[in-house]
Formats: C-alpha cells, sequence, structure tokens
C-alpha cells in the first residue's frame, strides 16, 4: 500500500469544525482486490462519510434524537454547528438505511447465536407512544438479541402475524413463546406455532389478577381518602396564614411536610396498594391530633376539622380489612411463582393454593387452573425469565418525554433568543449597552432569589421523604414527632413558652 493522493478536508462535527488531511491509499499488487482502489484508513471511517461534510457523531447523534421523538428544530439547537432543518432529515434517512445495513449482518450474528444455544425463545410486545402508530418488539429471551422491529399501522392479528411469519422464516420454529395473553398475540401463535410450549409473562398474570381481585374494593376506598387527603392538605396549608407572626416559622414547615409527605399514594396498583397507606397514615395523623391538648386558634381549628371528619375514616375501616385480605392471598400467589425452585415445586404449591383459595377467592383458583400449564413453563427452560419485563423496561425508555441534556439552559438559552432578537428589531442595542452595569446586578438578585427559592424547596423534599420513611418503617414515632410539633406550635402561638423575637422570615411574611 502506498499514498496515492492527500488532500485537506474540513469537517463539521457536533460542536466544532475540525481541519484534517486525508490521505488515500492504493495497492500495486495486480493480484489484491484493492488494486487501484482507494482505501481510506480504517479510523476516519468513524469521523465521516463519503460526500458528507458533516461528521458521523452529528449523523449519529440524529438518528439517535429522532428515534427518541425529538424534533429537527429541537436537535439544531443543542448542536454546536447548525445544519439546515432539511439536511437533518436527510441525516435521519442516511441513519435508517445504515441501521438497515448492520441488521442484516446482526442476523447472521444472531443465527449463529441461535445455533450455538440450541434454539430461541420467542419473546414479543407492543407498545404505543402518545399518538404515534404502535412500536411492534420481537426479541430471543435467551440471548437477549433482536430479532424483529416493526411500526405497525395497529397492534392487530393482520399486522403482527407477518412480523411473527417473518422471524420464523428466518431463525425456525422456537423451542417456547413468552408473551401475554393478548388476543391478537394468542390466536397468531396457535395458528402458527400449535405445538409450540407458551409461557405466560408472570407480571402479566398477575397484573390481571390483581386488577381483577383487587380493583373494585381499592377504587372504593381511593375515591374516598383521595378527598379526605385533599381536604386535610388545605386545611394545614391553611394554617399558615392563621398562625402570629412569632411562631417559628420551622416548626410549622417541618408539620406541613411531615402531613403532606403521608398524603401521596405511591407504587403501581395492584402491586402496591398506595392509597390504602394513605388510610392508615391519615387514622395515625387524626389520632395524634385529637391526643394533643391545644389552646391556640390554629391548632383549636385543626383539632375542630378532625372532630368533623374521623367519622368518614371510620366508615371506611370495613373496606380497608377486606382489601387487606384479599391481598394477602394475592401476595401468596406472588410468592408462590416468585420463589419456585423448579417446575415441580411451582406446579405442587399452586395446586396446594388453588385448592385452599377455592371457597375464599374463587377468582384465584379458577386463574390458577386456567393458566397452570403456561406458568410452569417457565421453569422448564434454563435461562428464560419469566416475564417480558425487558421489554417493558425498553418500553419505559421509549414513552419516556423529551428530556434534553440541559434543560434549564436550553430554555433559557431560547427564551433569551428571542428577547435578543427583539432588541435588535427594535434598535436598542445601544439603550441596552448602557443599562448593563443595572442589569448585571438585577440578574444577580434574581439568581440570588432562585438559590434561595431551590434551597428551600430542596429541604422541604428531604424532610418530606424522612417523614415517609418513618411512617412505613416506624408509625408511632411518625405519630409521636407530630404531636410534638402540634404541642410545639400551639405553645408558641399561646405564649407557654415564651414569645421569641420575631425572625427574619416573621417580618417577611408581616
Amino acid at each position: 500500500m502506498h499514498v496515492r493522493k492527500t488532500y485537506p478536508r474540513g469537517l463539521k462535527g457536533k460542536n466544532a469544525v475540525i481541519k484534517l488531511t486525508v490521505k488515500e491509499l492504493h495497492c500495486d499488487n495486480p493480484d489484491c482486490e484493492l488494486y487501484h482502489v482507494p482505501v481510506i484508513p480504517e479510523g476516519l471511517v468513524f469521523l465521516f462519510l463519503p460526500k458528507m461534510v458533516y461528521g458521523t457523531d452529528v449523523l449519529f447523534f440524529v438518528g439517535e434524537k429522532r428515534l427518541g421523538d425529538w424534533q429537527l428544530r429541537q436537535m439544531r439547537e443543542v448542536l454546536g454547528v447548525k445544519p439546515s432543518i432539511s439536511s437533518l432529515s436527510r441525516f435521519f434517512h442516511l441513519f435508517e438505511q445504515l441501521s438497515r445495513c448492520f441488521f442484516k449482518s446482526y442476523e447472521e450474528k444472531t443465527k449463529a447465536v441461535i445455533r450455538k444455544q440450541k434454539g430461541y425463545v420467542l419473546m414479543a410486545d407492543a407498545t404505543e407512544h402518545r399518538e404515534s402508530r404502535p412500536l411492534y418488539h420481537v426479541m430471543d429471551a435467551l440471548s437477549g438479541r433482536l430479532l424483529a422491529v416493526e411500526r405497525l399501522e395497529r397492534n392487530d392479528y393482520e399486522y403482527i402475524k407477518p412480523v411473527w411469519e417473518r422471524v420464523k422464516e428466518k431463525y425456525g420454529t422456537p423451542r417456547a413463546i413468552l408473551s401475554d395473553d393478548d388476543s391478537a398475540q394468542r390466536k397468531v401463535r396457535l395458528e402458527l406455532f400449535p405445538e409450540t410450549k407458551w409461557i405466560y409473562c408472570q407480571y402479566h398474570f398477575l397484573k390481571n389478577l390483581g386488577e381483577k381481585l383487587l380493583e373494585e374494593c381499592y377504587t372504593t376506598l381511593m375515591e374516598k381518602v383521595k378527598g379526605l387527603a385533599k381536604e386535610v392538605e388545605r386545611e394545614v396549608q391553611s394554617l399558615g396564614r392563621m398562625l402570629e407572626t412569632y411562631v417559628s416559622v420551622e416548626r410549622y414547615r417541618e408539620f406541613s411536610d411531615g402531613v403532606r409527605a403521608v398524603l401521596k399514594a405511591r407504587g403501581k396498583f395492584p402491586f402496591d396498594l398506595g392509597w390504602l397507606e394513605v388510610y392508615d397514615a391519615l387514622k395515625i395523623l387524626f389520632r395524634s391530633i385529637l391526643e394533643v391538648s391545644v389552646e391556640g386558634r390554629a391548632m383549636t381549628h385543626l383539632k375542630m376539622f378532625v372532630v368533623r371528619n374521623i367519622h368518614r375514616l371510620k366508615e371506611l375501616g370495613g373496606n380497608a380489612e377486606k382489601l387487606r385480605e384479599l391481598n394477602t392471598s394475592f401476595v401468596q400467589v406472588r410468592e408462590v411463582l416468585g420463589t419456585a425452585k423448579n417446575a415441580k415445586d411451582a406446579e405442587k404449591r399452586l395446586k396446594k393454593l388453588a385448592a385452599e383459595t377455592e371457597e375464599k377467592t374463587r377468582i384465584i383458583s379458577e386463574r390458577i387452573h386456567k393458566y397452570l400449564d403456561s406458568l410452569v413453563a417457565a421453569y422448564t427452560i434454563k435461562g428464560v425469565p419469566r416475564t417480558i419485563g425487558d421489554l417493558e423496561l425498553f418500553h419505559r425508555d421509549v414513552k419516556r418525554p423529551v428530556i434534553l441534556e440541559n434543560r434549564p439552559a436550553f430554555e433559557a438559552h431560547g427564551e433569551g433568543l428571542s428577547y435578543a432578537r427583539e432588541v435588535v428589531r427594535q434598535g436598542l442595542l445601544g439603550v441596552m449597552w448602557c443599562s448593563l452595569p443595572a442589569l448585571v446586578e438585577e440578574l444577580e438578585e434574581m439568581r440570588s432569589e432562585e438559590a434561595v427559592k431551590k434551597k428551600e424547596e430542596k429541604e422541604s423534599r428531604s424532610r418530606m421523604r424522612r417523614y415517609r420513611e418513618l411512617a412505613k418503617k416506624d408509625p408511632e414515632e411518625y405519630a409521636a414527632r407530630m404531636m410534638q410539633l402540634i404541642k410545639e406550635i400551639d405553645d408558641l402561638e399561646t405564649g407557654k413558652s415564651g414569645k421569641p423575637p420575631p425572625s427574619e422570615e416573621d417580618e417577611a411574611t408581616r
């Protein structure tokens, strides 16, 4: 190989223009396949493509962000170089073409992997992102390799079947199929692979079972607890306006954060019963408020609110206990599926649980009998996951809203750019220049206020997190702390603890 030609080249990267000296290599050996064919050193292939002014870093940036639902204008704003919108669109089409080329070689490697592991387990799922068409994925559950990805018109039988047919043509019949019990997929599965073992995704089995078992009881509780929780939060917020200015602002803020921390449901139903936890927290709060002897106007007002509304909590007692009882049975199913050692152990324990729940919670017994074989199948192939969780995690990333690398900076830049254009349009650059010292001072003051506000918000979030954990870990300790804060605030308001001098925050409030 020798250098045939050397030439300078300017390359536009994401944030800068790079100057390169490109050396084309040629081979003089007539028997060589590269005889008189210009060859660019391999390292440079990662920087640029033929006839393309922009670097491959720009190309892959556009491809990645476009797949994440970024708009072309958003990409242009954050790029240091400024390609035209039409260029960005062209880059994405080129990225798609390169992806197809890559996928062809990827398929050959996948076939080799499948041969080595003696077959594959087909795992399929679809997701819909906003108003766009469903994105459908087929993967090998053993190796985690992607077998097919398609943007469908609809998540229906007629659109899913061709995808499965192509997978079958390329990779053969799978050892097993891991999926949910979606009607369209079920129909395709039974048509194309009638003899293939089906593994019912345990996440979807439990989700469907939990919703059927708990939803009616949980919804009734949720609607009433949610309304009461909002009223309690509003009542606590109103205390701040009723307290005298000499009352410690910090004590009130801590009490307010402690209350708000436990009034929001967390977790995902039916695996977490967030509003049942809020119900329990309200019981602790109401008890704490009623047990403290108070004299001040603010805390007396809060106590009267509790007296007027405690009957609403008591009325929900029967519903809450029924929900706990049903959830105990649901947790037993989850425990069996999560801790079974093998197929024999899973089958034995599931049958036993079905017999135990036949009278009390018939729906559990019916579902276990209906799907027993497909649930036990998950334990028959070594290395197979029991859920299509891998796909769901991927879908969660796809569904994630657009998050720019530095969103606050981007928004500030966008807004500032609009104002700058307006200043130029109105011919006010000279006036702005003369006002620069005052503008800098104003900007610093604004930043200082924002910093204080952010610090307060951070402290509030930290307190809420601590109280949320305390209420869950040690309800009695949480109740004691709330009672202590109520007493301290009331003593400060009535002057029993002595009236402290007004703080700076008190003066500001006044």
